[in-house]
């Protein structure tokens, strides 16, 4: 990916985010599961590292890409939407594991906020497709069925039940 990185970028340069989001939630996923709080912070590394890298790529990237790419600016969107989703893996450990209280509501913010942005990058790809429809096959297509995935994944739902179990346990001890 590297090798062949060029600016301004195109669509695919949003894999270098993708790569540490999608160790986010599996690191999280497996701190929630083992109680092991090294994992959540391994986790927590890899999140912030791809939301740094994500705004590396934004900060070069082509934006004509949109109406001109040829499929893979649809990670454009996809990359938040993985990035929501790894918020919300980090939100339930961290209820699971008992963090601090600013720590369950800085994750719940960001998560809203990427789980919104992610949305609203769906709305210019969309027309710029309805605009210039691409007919014909191109290997890079694959990208506007997996984002919708990801973006329409429960996680999110998750993450925001888990804020809220944790807050009500924690109001119900008192």
């Amino acid at each position: 990916m590297l090798a062949h990185w060029s600016t301004p970028t195109v669509g695919t340069n949003f894999l270098v985010c993708v790569a540490p989001q999608a160790l986010a939630v599996l690191a999280a996923q497996l701190a929630r599961g083992t109680g092991q709080r090294w994992e959540m912070y391994a986790a927590a590394a890899a999140f912030v590292l791809g939301l740094v890298l994500y705004g590396v790529v934004v900060c070069r990237f082509d934006f004509r890409q949109v109406v001109l790419g040829e499929g893979d600016q649809w990670v454009l969107g996809g990359a938040l939407a993985i990035s929501a989703l790894a918020c919300s893996a980090l939100l339930d450990a961290s209820a699971r594991l008992g963090a601090p209280e600013a720590t369950r509501t800085a994750l719940h913010i960001c998560m809203s906020w990427l789980g919104w942005a992610a949305a609203a990058a769906y709305i210019p790809l969309t027309v710029a497709e309805a605009i210039r429809p691409r007919l014909r096959f191109d290997v890079r297509r694959w990208t506007r069925a997996a984002n919708s995935t990801v973006l329409e994944s429960p996680a999110p739902d998750h993450g925001r039940r888990a804020y809220q179990d944790r807050r009500l346990s924690s109001s119900n001890s008192c």
